[in-house]
């Protein structure tokens, strides 16, 4: 997760001001960073004083793990024989897992790879979305978001480029560190391969597909 600043509107405002009065933009501009710098400060808003901190969420292996605990909890709901829609409904906080990976919901609620039913908000219960069940059948799938004051603002850089990732990426380039950290000897708080190492997207696309899909977001 790492931070950044929503870009303030004043470059737009300018521009209003330059086309109704004919002026010149790199004049009014150069008039107002000397008599008003703080029009252009990214860190607060210049109105209202209220930070522009926009935060960009990444997805990890921590995140990838949860979505497929979830995933393996609605899969044994589906063979206990509880239908689909009430099957997709699981109790995060209560999964057989550690700290660290049941307090991904929020990455996995702005990647859009879990939601809360509207019926369930705030009672930690999660469904997989559209987007999670493609990313389990090893599709690609958006792996950074920006998000503004709790709002989503963009899956894009600021090229306007989508950055994505695999389940099997992620999950293979995490086999990998651990792999080098153990050779290093490196000190090692949690080994997550044993909940890696069974993935398998042909089984979950087999999986998905099986289902209609009628809760998902």
């Amino acid at each position: 997760m790492k931070t950044e600043y929503k870009k303030p509107q004043i470059s737009a405002f300018i521009q209003t001001i330059v086309n109704a009065y004919g002026l010149d933009y790199g004049h009014v501009k150069a008039t107002l960073t000397v008599n008003h710098p703080e029009l252009f400060k990214k860190e607060c808003c210049a109105n209202c004083g209220a930070s522009m901190e926009m935060t960009v969420y990444n997805a990890d292996v921590f995140s990838a793990i949860l979505l497929k605990k979830v995933a393996e909890a609605v899969r044994e709901n589906i063979r206990k024989g509880v239908p689909f829609t009430e099957a997709n409904m699981i109790h995060v906080p209560t999964l057989a897992t550690t700290d660290a990976i049941r307090h991904r919901t929020t990455i996995c609620k702005y990647l859009n790879y879990l939601q809360q039913p509207p019926s369930k908000k705030n009672s930690g219960y999660w469904l997989v979305t559209n987007w999670g069940w493609k990313a389990l059948r090893g599709e690609a799938v958006p792996c950074e978001v920006k998000v503004f004051r709790g709002e989503l603002v963009s899956r894009e850089d600021d090229n306007g480029k989508r950055k994505t990732t695999t389940l099997g990426d992620l999950f293979s380039g995490y086999n990998e560190r651990m792999a080098t950290a153990l050779e290093r000897r490196d000190a090692v708080q949690e080994d997550y391969r044993a909940d890696v190492r069974d993935y398998n997207k042909i089984e979950w696309a087999q999986f998905s597909n099986d289902f209609a899909t009628p809760n998902l977001i």
